[in-house]
């Protein structure tokens, strides 16, 4: 039961942290790469 509860748990978050990031990324807040739009301003 354990095993299913990790697997579930560590799916939804990696997909919510995911999101998260790439969501961060479309903000240009990105700090791996930065979007085209970020040095323009």
């Amino acid at each position: 039961m354990y095993d299913d509860f990790n697997s579930l748990e560590v799916t939804s978050l990696s997909d919510y942290v995911a999101e998260l990031l790439e969501r961060y990324w479309m903000e240009g807040g990105g700090g791996f790469e930065t979007p085209p739009n970020v040095g323009e301003g």
